[in-house]
């Protein structure tokens, strides 16, 4: 049975503050999962998994799905049109947001897909970011616009926050554009597939970076887009210096202190963290030997 008669039977109407907006293009469905290419017993969470548009075609390659879905209208549909797989499907009622993929898994790495409801992108990808040491990649369905954004440049209008903070944790590739025709009901937006595919923990501790001060450095650095990253900076204020002295500090790294957040390179977000981390570090080492005088 396809989508669209699924959809009929179990009478669903998308719930639009749910972002629902089922893929019902079974040519889309086989190339995505063609890509997943899951294994028998392989674990694989799937983020909304709706009808199972996707959830079927998983199943039947063998592996092992754990469907986090919030509607219970669609786990019932999908309790009654899967029942056939056994211990394959486990289904969880919960908001993706508050699912602990660690507390499920533990150290364990699991692969995720699904189609993100649209509202919800950033937010459930920096949740991925959070929970990455159990998650070795990603394919996820967002607009097309994110993924632009996600795969941008420096130099460009796209390239921004997101654009570092994702690249800091995981390569992005896109893995095709799917049109606003193979959904149910239809959105008034392209949509993109893409993996995210998390480097190891280890590259990341090697940088020598705390993940939460990158993401608020990368934060202040976007923070007034038609401004300099001098004035970024000082206005956020993550350093004790003077305006003077943050803009010796800027050129002495090498970077151009007139240069805007959007023109500067992965790498040079990466030095400059480390390079405030070490100055940071050493007016709190003076302060504390002051105080212990």
């Amino acid at each position: 049975m396809n989508q669209i008669d699924l959809i009929k039977k179990y009478n669903v109407r998308p719930v639009k503050h749910l972002g629902q907006n089922f893929l019902i293009d079974s040519n889309v469905m086989r190339r995505i999962v063609d890509y997943l290419d899951p294994v028998r017993e392989e674990t694989i969470i799937e983020i909304g998994p709706g009808l199972g548009a996707l959830t079927r075609l998983i199943l039947e390659r063998g592996a092992l799905v754990v469907g986090i879905e919030r509607d219970p209208k669609l786990i019932s549909a999908l309790e009654n049109e899967l029942a056939g797989f056994g211990h394959q499907l486990e289904l969880v009622r919960e908001d993706i947001l508050k699912f602990s993929f660690q507390k499920k898994f533990k150290e364990k790495k699991v692969r995720v897909i699904g189609n993100l409801p649209y509202y919800l992108t950033s937010p459930l990808i920096f949740k991925l970011i959070e929970d990455r040491k159990s998650i070795d990649s990603a394919i996820l369905m967002i607009q097309r616009e994110v993924a632009d954004r996600l795969l941008a440049t420096p130099g460009s209008s796209q390239y921004g926050r997101i654009t570092v903070g994702v690249r800091f944790f995981a390569d992005v590739e896109r893995v095709m554009n799917v049109s606003r025709r193979s959904f149910m009901p239809s959105p008034q937006i392209e949509s993109t597939v893409i993996l995210l595919k998390f480097r190891p923990e280890t590259d990341i501790k090697k940088t020598g970076i705390d993940p939460h001060f990158f993401l608020e450095v990368v934060k202040s650095g976007f923070s007034q887009r038609r401004k300099n990253i001098l004035n970024c900076l000082d206005h956020a204020g993550l350093v004790q210096m003077k305006k003077n002295e943050l803009s010796a500090f800027l050129a002495e790294i090498g970077i151009d202190p007139g240069k805007r957040a959007e023109e500067l390179f992965l790498k040079d977000f990466i030095n400059l963290c480390r390079k405030i981390q070490e100055v940071i570090a050493l007016q709190n080492k003076r302060i504390s030997q002051k105080h212990t005088r």
